[in-house]
């Protein structure tokens, strides 16, 4: 979907979108599957999922939502560090669900 250098951008209508969340959340389930954070750390397993997710988003999506992926692992992995230590942090919240639950990797 990425336009050459001579094109006008073009934005993803509403279908576009829900093309690209929805191969989003399948590659990102896979990932998930096999216990990849980062995307691309899976090798060829989320091979069919990751081309249908990078043919159906403009590329700045797609570097946003991974980026988006691993920065709330890592939020997601600190706050089970600062849970373990005994820090209250039922208040907080470090992404779009509840603390104590998994992240959706909805965007």
């Amino acid at each position: 979907m990425s336009p050459s250098s001579s094109e006008t951008p073009s934005f993803p209508n509403r279908e576009a979108r829900k093309l690209c969340w929805a191969a989003r959340d399948e590659y990102y389930s896979c990932l998930d599957s096999k216990g990849a954070v980062a995307p691309g750390s899976e090798g060829k397993a989320c091979g069919k999922e990751k081309d249908a997710f990078e043919g159906s988003c403009v590329r700045s999506w797609i570097d946003y939502f991974n980026k988006r992926r691993v920065l709330e692992a890592g939020l997601r992995a600190r706050l089970l560090e600062d849970q373990a230590k005994g820090i209250d942090v039922s208040g907080l919240r470090y992404g779009p669900d509840d603390p104590k639950k998994n992240f959706s990797s909805r965007g």
